[in-house]
């Protein structure tokens, strides 16, 4: 009777020291964040185990980081797409590709095979303290993911364990997880109602209904985290504090663009510099059912509908500027979810 007591009591007292240990850890990795890097930290109610923890801690190289998160985005997307049962990519394929493509940075690769005029320029910029230098560009892409990857991994993997574990006989109502992400700002509204979409898809039978509702809750889930890593993925092409810096660092920033994009399967890029193809869209995505979707379409003024084959004015000339990028994203959704490049191998 006594250890059946103790057992009883332990059980809630292990239960808060989780979440205690699980925000002291949060408040830890912030105080070690640039103070003009912190967003809205996330809430302590989300339960991120110690071996996410490991996998992400700050103290860890920006390379180790990197390669866990695109590993486990990837484990997390090959879960949703069982999940799902459905051949539309979801946020966690689009965070693989993503982090493998940042990767090349972090690790200097992609200063490697950079033409020699652009890289020149770079290593120019970088020792004159204009632009970040390599190692401090690292730095910024490794902290970026770790802004992200805090967040959408502990998330990810308590939608999977409520919704589409194999204890889960039925479809718990979405309050359980909405508990997860109080609303604090626009960008948690968005991760938010994000998810909201991803539970609807769970219950519905038409495929194409179904892929509306994961491209549509993909691209909240992409516009809340893109609002809050937004200082850091500037910060990437901000100049020094001159005078002159208007003119050189547009021309930068362009040139940064026009030399950069998505790299997904099979060495297949979708460049930052040009109008996103329609040519791969799903037909249940030439239409925005949702009200939601179609405001975020006119604010960032996405157009609603391909013209010869591409929807126009989506190309970017500045990825550090936070409406150029939304308006990208929105139609790399639209035009790519079902690619099948874009899915990550089930390896």
């Amino acid at each position: 009777m006594k250890f059946l007591i103790c057992f009883i009591i332990l059980f809630p007292c292990i239960g808060l020291s989780s979440t205690l240990s699980s925000k002291s850890w949060l408040k830890y990795q912030w105080d070690l964040l640039p103070a003009d890097e912190r967003p809205t930290i996330p809430s302590s109610r989300i339960f991120i185990d110690s071996k996410v923890r490991k996998g992400i801690d700050l103290k860890r190289s920006h390379f180790n980081r990197n390669r866990y998160l695109s590993s486990t985005y990837a484990q997390l997307a090959r879960e949703f797409s069982v999940c799902f049962n459905s051949p539309a990519a979801t946020w966690y394929n689009f965070g693989h590709w993503a982090a493998k493509s940042s990767g090349k940075f972090i690790t200097g690769e992609s200063f490697q095979v950079m033409d020699p005029v652009r890289r020149v320029g770079q290593d120019v910029l970088g020792n004159l303290k204009l632009t970040p230098n390599q190692e401090e560009l690292s730095a910024l892409l490794g902290r970026t993911n770790f802004i992200i990857g805090v967040e959408m991994v502990p998330l990810g993997q308590a939608f999977l364990k409520m919704y589409c574990s194999r204890k889960a006989n039925f479809v718990l109502p979405f309050s359980y997880f909405e508990k997860l992400l109080p609303e604090l700002d626009r960008a948690r509204s968005e991760l938010r109602e994000g998810f909201r979409m991803y539970h609807q898809a769970l219950t519905e039978t038409r495929e194409n209904q179904k892929i509306q509702l994961i491209a549509y809750g993909t691209v909240l889930l992409m516009m809340g985290e893109q609002r809050r890593a937004q200082n850091n993925v500037d910060a990437v092409f901000r100049f020094a504090e001159l005078e002159t810096r208007g003119m050189v660092e547009y021309f930068y920033r362009g040139i940064a663009a026009a030399s950069a994009g998505l790299e997904i399967s099979g060495g297949v890029l979708i460049p930052f510099n040009k109008d996103i193809t329609s040519e791969f869209m799903h037909p249940a995505l030439k239409n925005v059912p949702f009200a939601n979707i179609l405001s975020l379409h006119q604010e960032l003024g996405v157009p609603l509908y391909p013209q010869n084959n591409a929807f126009k004015g989506t190309a970017v000339n500045d990825w550090g500027n936070l409406r150029q990028r939304l308006r990208f994203l929105v139609a790399v959704v639209r035009g790519h979810i079902t690619h099948p490049d874009l899915i990550v191998p089930a390896y």
